[in-house]
C-alpha cells in the first residue's frame, strides 16, 4: 500500500516484526539491543507453524560430526538444487544458534536424534518431539519480558506500507504503523492444501504482501509433504521416532522403504500405496509422552496397534527472495523463517 493511500493513527519502530513463530520472535530479541520494536501476530502469540513443531533442529554438535559432513548430508539430499552459500551458512552457524538458546533458557533434551538425509545423529530434541513448542515458549516469554518490545496479538497486517521503493511499515486492520525496517516472517502457506500439518492461518499472506509491494518471491513449486501424519488428522508423526526405530509397513504388514530416507522419497513411496501404517511398537514411549498422548487423545494405543499415516503438505520451502542477511529487494524490508 502506497503512502499516499492514506494512513489512520500511527505509530513509529525501529523494527517492525510480522509473525510470531521463532524466526520473528528471535528477530525481535536482536533487534531490540538497538531499538524499539514491534511484534505483529494475526492470531495468540504461540499458535505459530513453530510452536507445533515436533522432530528437532540439526546442528553439528557431537565430537564425531562437523558442519562440513552437515553441509556435504544438505547438498547430497538436496539433489544440486541448494545454493551452496546458504547451506554453508546454515550449517555453519547452526551449533552457535544452539548455543544462544541454551544460552535464552532452552533446556534440550540428552543425545541427539537422527532423522532422513543425516548420515550423523545431530538433530537436538526438547521434550521428545516438543522441541518448537519447547523453543518457541522461551523466547516469547523472553520477548514479551522485554522493555523495547511491544507484542500485539490478534492484529492482522493488510499491506506493507511502501513509498519511493522503499518499505516504509505496514498497514494492519487497527491502523498504520512506520518503521526503519519491517521484517516478515510470516511462514508459509502450507494450509492452503487440504491434508496439512500446519494451522489454519498459514496460506501465504506474508509472501503476497510482499509481492504486492514489489519484492520478490522465488522457489514457490517447492513444498515439502511430511511422510507421516496420522490419516484424517493434521498430528504429525515425527521423523524423531523414525530415527528411533519406528518402522513403515504396508497392508500387508511388510515393510517397504527405508525410514530414513529423504522426506520427498519417503512421501512418494507410501503415496504410492494411498497410506501406511507407521509401527510404534518397539519405541519407547516414554521418550515422546506429548505425542503419544495425543495418539491415546485420536483413539490410539501405539503399544498394540501400527498407526495409519499419510503425506501431508508441511513446509514452503520457497518464499521472500532475499539475500544471505535477510535483506528483499525493496529497501527496508526483510524476510526470515
Amino acid at each position: 500500500m502506497s503512502a499516499r493511500n492514506g494512513t489512520r493513527h500511527q505509530e513509529a519502530f525501529d523494527l517492525v516484526v510480522v509473525g510470531g513463530g521463532v524466526a520473528g520472535l528471535t528477530a525481535a530479541l536482536c533487534a531490540a539491543a538497538e531499538g524499539e520494536v514491534l511484534v505483529l501476530t494475526k492470531g495468540p502469540l504461540l499458535s505459530s507453524n513453530s510452536q507445533l513443531a515436533q522432530g528437532g533442529i540439526a546442528a553439528a554438535v557431537a565430537d564425531d560430526d562437523s558442519a562440513a559432513l552437515h553441509a556435504e548430508d544438505t547438498l547430497r539430499t538436496g539433489r544440486g538444487l541448494c545454493r551452496e552459500s546458504a547451506v554453508a551458512v546454515l550449517t555453519g552457524e547452526a551449533p552457535a544458534r544452539i548455543r544462544d538458546l541454551v544460552e535464552l533458557g532452552v533446556e534440550f533434551d540428552e543425545g541427539l536424534g537422527l532423522e532422513g538425509g543425516h548420515s550423523r545423529r545431530r538433530v537436538v530434541h526438547a521434550g521428545g518431539a516438543a522441541t518448537g513448542d519447547r523453543v518457541a515458549r522461551v523466547l516469547a516469554k523472553r520477548v514479551l519480558a522485554h522493555r523495547r518490545i511491544r507484542v500485539s496479538e490478534g492484529e492482522s497486517m493488510l499491506a506493507l506500507w511502501h513509498a519511493d521503493e522503499r518499505c516504509v511499515g505496514v498497514i494492519t486492520d487497527r491502523r498504520a504503523v512506520a518503521g526503519r525496517a519491517t521484517l516478515v516472517a510470516t511462514g508459509g502457506a502450507a494450509a492452503l492444501w487440504q491434508r496439512t500439518t500446519n494451522p489454519p492461518g498459514a496460506l501465504g499472506e506474508g509472501m503476497a504482501a510482499a509481492y504486492r509491494a514489489g519484492a520478490a518471491l522465488a522457489d514457490l513449486e517447492f513444498v515439502q509433504f511430511h511422510p507421516t501424519t496420522l490419516v484424517d488428522s493434521s498430528l504429525l508423526l515425527s521423523e524423531a521416532l523414525r530415527g528411533e526405530g519406528a518402522l513403515l509397513l504396508d497392508a500387508h504388514g511388510e515393510r517397504f522403504t527405508d525410514e530414513l530416507a529423504p522426506r520427498d522419497v519417503v512421501a512418494r513411496e507410501i503415496a504410492a500405496r494411498g497410506t501406511a501404517l507407521l509401527d510404534l511398537r518397539a519405541i519407547d514411549r516414554a521418550r515422546f509422552p506429548a505425542l503419544m498422548g495425543s495418539l491415546a487423545d485420536e483413539g490410539y494405543d501405539p503399544a498394540e496397534t501400527p498407526i495409519p499415516v499419510a503425506p501431508a503438505a508441511h513446509y514452503s520451502v520457497g518464499g521472500i527472495l532475499t539475500d544471505l542477511d535477510g535483506r528483499t529487494g525493496l529497501a527496508s524490508l526483510y524476510a526470515a523463517g
